[in-house]
This record gives C-alpha cells, structure tokens and sequence, in this order.
C-alpha cells in the first residue's frame, strides 16, 4: 500500500508481479541486509524458501531465497543474535515431531492438479519412505473421498494399501501437476553472511518437538546477550495424525560463538499450556514481562520474582 503523506493508501501490488506469485505467505520483515540503509523484504510462509525481495527501478523484485529452505513456516523474527552488527533471523517452523519427515533429498510433496478433470482441483501431500518412494499422506477413505475416480481401481483397504503416487496416477497425470516441496522441517537460525544472504542453522532438538507460532528476541536473564523464547503447538489436525502438543514454552539462553543453552521451564518460569501464537516483552514500572497470547484461553502474564 502507497502512502501519499495524507493517511490515503493505495493498493499498488500490480506494479510488482514477483511479490503477487510469492506463494501462501505467513510473515514478513523488512531488513537491512547488507548495511545499505535501505530495507529488503524478507518472506516466508507454507511450502516455501525463505525469500529475500527489494526495490529495483521502485518495484520489488525477488532477488534471492536461502537453499533448500522451502518449509512450513509460521513465524519470522529479526535481531542480531551473534553480536557481529548484523540482523539475523529466526524462522518458526513445523518441527520433527511429525509424521511427515524431509529434508534436501527426501523432499514432502504437493502435488496439484485436476486429476479427475471434473474442473476441481485437488491437493495430495506426499511423503518419502526408507525405500526411496514417494507415497500419499491421505489415507483410503479419504483420498477416495476427494477422488471418487479411484474407486474401481482401490476397492478395498489393502489394495491401496502400501501404494505410491506412481501406482496411483499415471505419469501423465503427475507430470500435469503442479508441485510444491518442502526441504527443511526444522525451525531455525539464518545468520547474515554479510553478503546480501543468509545461512540456516536448525536450532537445537526441543526446538523441534512442535510446530513454532511465535519467537520472542528478548534478555532473559539480563546478561547482555540475545535469549530466545518460542511458543507454538497446533491441535487442528485429523485423528490419525495426532495433534502437536508437545511444547510447553522453550527458553534458550543466548551464548558465545552462536550457541544456544536451553532453560527447562523449572528454571526459565514460563510454563505455558494450549496453542501460542504470540509473545511480546513490555518494560514497565515492575520490571519487564512477558505476556503470551493462546488460542481460545486467556492471556498469560509472566515477571521476574526478586
């Protein structure tokens, strides 16, 4: 949106076409990568790389994304964790706490197309097993469901049992397809290169226990570095999948050469139940806190005892 000095806004997203096919975006920040002065737009969202835009002849135009960095990302924060002067960023993601695994060559798919040609198109993640293959997500009745086609041909349970996507469509129909893929389940780090770029570093293990909806930048415990909160869980998921609910508030303490230590919820006090989708820091006449936002419950406030 333009602002012409007078509080009108105008809509001028058709000015720059990259940032209209960006994908299912679910955050954003501006940053000053490279010490320029002048800020990039960096992207994230569901079955995409992290993606770094900025002003080129007054459109933004996509400049670069982080390899192998296409996720499920819910949440992007921006500080200088390391203390070399430049922002970095923490991108909050899915976790490895699934049923569905991936990584650079074991990629999640979704493939999209009109398989049936009834003029509706239809969505199938797939996975990657042991042996190499990719397989649906969606179990029998419900891929029959959304494709009533396969009936005659998976009639029964064990006959679709154990099958890949190759078994089920026909080449033609996967090549016609629409497909996005996602590489990095894990919710991390992108340190800047100070090159206009970014390197990923997956946090540490009980970062990934649950997807990650929220990521506070904050001093804990007042040692003049760059601590972490993060809050998360989902619970709107089918039965067979099991609904994320194993994160209870992750503290890491911020250390020397980009380590991180994490603080059990004993020690850090914030011990948080339900699904977080957001946390925010607020100094007061107290002392700071740090209140946390759930869905369908109330907002939790914490402070530092004396």
């Amino acid at each position: 949106m333009h602002n012409d000095g007078r509080g009108n806004f105008t809509d001028i997203s058709a000015s720059s076409p990259d940032l209209q096919k960006l994908g299912m975006v679910t955050d954003a920040q501006w940053v000053d990568i490279d010490g320029s002065g002048k800020n990039s737009l960096v992207v994230v969202g569901d079955w995409m790389p992290l993606t770094i835009l900025k002003y080129v002849d007054g459109k933004l135009q996509k400049t670069g994304e982080v390899a192998n960095s296409s996720g499920w990302w819910n949440c992007l924060a921006v500080a200088d964790l390391d203390g070399d002067g430049k922002p970095d960023l923490v991108a909050g993601n899915d976790g490895l706490n699934s049923k569905i695994k991936a990584d650079a060559q074991h990629q999640a798919k979704l493939y999209i197309s009109d398989f049936d040609g009834n003029g509706q198109v239809e969505c199938i993640p797939v996975y990657y097993k042991t042996d190499g293959k990719a397989y649906p997500f969606n179990l029998h009745d419900d891929i029959l469901r959304q494709l009533p086609i396969l009936k005659k041909k998976f009639l029964r349970y064990d006959a679709y049992a154990g099958k890949s996507m190759d078994e089920i469509f026909t080449s033609e129909q996967l090549e016609k397809a629409l497909v996005l893929t996602v590489d990095q389940t894990q919710t991390c780090v992108f340190y800047n290169n100070g090159k206009g770029g970014f390197n990923m570093n997956p946090l540490p293990a009980r970062a990934q226990f649950s997807p990650i909806y929220t990521i506070l930048v904050t001093d804990i415990n007042n040692d003049g570095k760059k601590d972490l909160f993060l809050g998360g869980n989902f619970y709107g998921v089918k039965p067979e999948v099991g609904r994320y609910d194993a994160n209870y508030g992750v503290t890491f303490l911020g250390g020397q050469n980009r380590r991180f230590t994490y603080l059990p919820p004993v020690q850090s006090g914030l011990f948080i139940t339900g699904e977080v989708r957001d946390a925010a820091a607020i100094d007061t006449k107290n002392g700071r806190q740090i209140i946390v936002a759930r869905n369908n419950d109330a907002l939790q406030i914490f402070k530092k005892l004396k």
